[in-house]
């Protein structure tokens, strides 16, 4: 079982911003191959990384994750999750009902 990974965490590991317990229990997860992230976030990650050095950190990072694509079957239950939660009168973005469907 992998622990899926999203930026929110990834962004505050890679600014020192993460809490002590937070991050010692990332590069656990990372140093025991179970982390995991989306095609999505790593889009997010480097889109958001303005410099060249941040950008190198970024895949750095990354490198012996698993990255997760967005297929079909993703795409499917992300809409269900959309449809679903704005029944309930809660508008989720594209690319946060994308993640979750990854889950």
């Amino acid at each position: 079982m992998a622990f899926l990974i999203d930026t929110c965490v990834l962004i505050d590991h890679l600014t020192d911003r993460l809490p002590p317990d937070a991050s010692a229990w990332l590069e656990h997860v990372v140093a025991s191959g179970l982390a995991a992230t989306s095609v999505i976030v790593y889009h997010e990650l480097l889109f958001g990384a303005r410099t060249e050095k941040a950008r190198t950190a970024v895949e750095e990072l990354l490198r012996a994750w698993s990255i997760l694509p967005v297929d079909r079957e993703v795409a499917r239950r992300a809409a269900e999750i959309r449809r679903d939660q704005a029944a309930q009168g809660r508008m989720l973005g594209m690319a946060d009902c994308l993640i979750a469907a990854l889950g």
